[in-house]
Parts: C-alpha cells; structure tokens; sequence
C-alpha cells in the first residue's frame, strides 16, 4: 500500500482496455491451478463496448498507519475471491446464453478476427486539423515563444484536443491553430471524418480509402474503440497489405505502398471515408 501510495503521489493515468474475442484463455482460462474464471472464451456473450463512469479522486484524511497491513492483506483477498466467483458465475450464465441463443451454421461460417458478425464497425464526425501553411511548427508548450519540437507540412491531418486556439497533439507538443493579429493567421482547419473496420476485404471495395499515416491509424483504433493502440508498425515491402488492419485483437500499420496488391485474408482492414486525398486535399 505504501508502494502504491507513493506511485499515485507521482501522478498516474487510468487506462481501461476492453477486449473481446475467443482467444484471451491465456488470461482469463482456468489456470494451472484450475481456479481461473473461465473455461472458455464467449465473445458473442459481450457486448460490442462498455463504459464505466462515476469516478471519483479524494485524499484520504485516514493515515494508513491506522491500518495494519496484515488486515488490508485480508480484507483485499476476501474481496478478490468473493468478486472472482461472482464473476465465474456470471461468465457461465452469459456463456450458456450466448450458446443457446444462435442457431447452428449453415454456409459460410467463418468471421473476421474478433468479430461476431460479418457487419463492420463504423465511427463517424472524427475530428481531423489539416495544416493549412507550408509549415507550421510543434511546440513544448502552448506559446508561440516555446521550444519547436518538430514540424508539420501543408496537408498533413493532425490529431489531439483543442483549448485556447491551440491543439494538443496526441503524441505530444503544441500546433497553435490560429494566431490574433490584424488579420488572424489561420494554421489549421477542422475536418470530419468517418472511419470503418471491415469485417473482410479492401478498403476500395467498400468505397473508402486505406489509412495511410501511422498517426491516423492510431486515431482511427481509437475511435472505433481500442483504447489499447501500440501499432505494430512495417516500412518495408513484404507479404502484408498496405494500410492500417487489426489482427488477432492487435493494430498493425504497413507504409509501403507496394503492399496494396497484397491479399488482405482474415484481417480486418480499417479505412477512412474518401472525403480526403492523402495530401490532405479535399476531393470535389
């Protein structure tokens, strides 16, 4: 608990990941202790996402000294056990239900890599910024006096929260939007987006577009509800299509445009909706 403590003292991030698919025994199996909560994985029992909310953050005005360590020990493993067979029970419930709720199938059987239907997953009005100048700088803070980081070029699609005119990259540093003067100097434009996971296929053949920036898939991922988006990034021309895909409940992004021929299999191709070109200019 003291560990802890001091870690939150630190400062930390809440992060949740939610996954869904038939191949998680590894994690939530039985174990070799027999003990764990599932015998086997049900994703059609789960639905397509979740949300948790009321949060709350507050100091603790009881001095941990208060409490000895042995009682906290105890008390935490009564509640994990108490919480892991509820959850067993519940996990079996859902697995019966799921079972017994589709009928046997008949045809093509076979769906994409955590799917459960054939049915794409859709994220619509995503927020793109489109670097208006021939380039604009990247900043340690949101002022115009602060350190460049980097830079972005005309028609690059930049990604992160807005306050205060300035855009906060979601992989760091600072874009102004625009600058007030005499006549504003507007750097960046906001656009929508739609972005959608193919349950099989290419991105053409649902008439949208292969992501083609590492940041973009990110964004996309995360739209679409993979709160978890390391990309498994590839640069170079080998058997992978071209573009961004999930695969096996991981993200891979593949850069070389030579790879777009490349057969797409049972990956999930993840696109974007051809209101741009990959320069970033609008398609009339």
């Amino acid at each position: 608990m003291s560990e802890l403590s001091e870690a939150m003292e630190d400062g930390v991030t809440p992060v949740v990941s939610y996954w869904r698919d038939d191949t998680l025994q590894w994690l939530d199996g039985l174990g070799k202790d027999g003990n764990g909560p599932c015998v086997v994985d049900a994703p059609a029992a789960c639905p397509m996402s979740m949300m948790l909310s009321n949060f709350a953050i507050a100091d603790h005005e009881m001095p941990m000294a208060a409490l000895k360590p042995d009682v906290i020990d105890t008390a935490l493993s009564a509640t994990q056990k108490k919480e892991a067979e509820l959850q067993a029970s519940k996990n079996k419930k859902e697995f019966i239900e799921a079972t017994s709720a589709h009928e046997p199938c008949i045809g093509e059987c076979s769906f994409g890599e955590g799917e459960a239907s054939h049915e794409g997953e859709t994220s619509s009005n995503n927020v793109h910024w489109e670097v208006l100048f021939k380039m604009v700088p990247s900043r340690s803070k949101p002022s115009f006096t602060a350190e460049i980081l980097s830079f972005k070029t005309r028609g690059a699609m930049l990604f992160g929260a807005v306050a205060n005119d300035w855009l906060h990259l979601r992989g760091g540093g600072f874009v102004a939007v625009k600058k007030h003067q005499r006549v504003d100097a507007i750097f960046l434009a906001r656009r929508m987006v739609t972005y959608k996971k193919l349950s099989s296929g290419f991105c053409e053949e649902s008439k949208m577009r292969p992501i083609y920036t590492e940041e973009m898939c990110q964004d996309a991922a995360f739209a679409l509800g993979y709160l978890d988006t390391y990309i498994n990034a590839y640069v170079s021309v080998n058997k992978k299509p071209y573009g961004c895909y999930l695969m096996h409940g991981e993200i891979f992004f593949v850069s070389h445009p030579a790879n777009s021929k490349n057969p797409v299999g049972k990956r999930n191709m993840i696109c974007v909706n051809s209101a741009y070109t990959p320069n970033g200019a609008i398609e009339v």
